[in-house]
């Protein structure tokens, strides 16, 4: 058995190891017989015979905090447009036409009084309308024009109404 002394002047060893940067489990690595410092397997959590803290806890909340900051920026974005370029959807019942003649539906009846006519706001929609509008179109034609081309299509249409609608702008 163990005296007092001796396991006080053990756990002293202890502390020491631990201060240095070493693993207590794996004994004293100075000494005659190893010819100084163990050079090997430093377990990688000692660096120049300090222990490296590593902070795990702080990690696992940045890495919840950033998924959870996407989670909520994906919600937070607007669920219905503001405008739609064909009546289909049951709520965009309020029919509008841009200065150049696109149709565009939208939602609320309050929508000239969020976007009176002449104002920037309003340029500013009629111009995202236009856009989603050629937009629209071209891809369309282009679809027509292949079939065109393998003769399933003898007609295009969206085709007419883009050089239409690039004539009068």
């Amino acid at each position: 058995m163990k005296t007092r002394r001796e396991d006080s002047e053990n756990r002293g060893d202890i502390q020491e190891l631990v201060v240095r940067g070493m693993n207590p489990a794996a004994g004293s690595d100075v000494g005659p017989a190893t010819g100084g410092e163990r050079m090997g397997n430093n377990n990688n959590r000692r660096n120049n015979g300090h222990l490296i803290v590593l902070h795990v806890p702080v990690l696992g909340i940045i890495v919840f905090l950033t998924v959870y900051m996407l989670l909520l920026r994906t919600f937070q974005q607007p669920r219905d447009p503001i405008f739609l370029l064909s009546p289909g959807h049951h709520p965009y019942q309020y029919k509008f036409t841009t200065q150049k003649g696109t149709d565009f539906y939208v939602k609320s009846g309050r929508f000239e009084q969020a976007y009176p006519p002449d104002s920037p706001q309003r340029a500013k929609l009629e111009a995202q309308v236009e856009t989603n509008y050629v937009s629209t179109c071209a891809h369309l034609c282009k679809i027509e024009v292949l079939g065109f081309r393998e003769g399933h299509y003898s007609k295009m249409p969206y085709c007419a109404l883009l050089k239409r609608y690039m004539a009068v702008g």
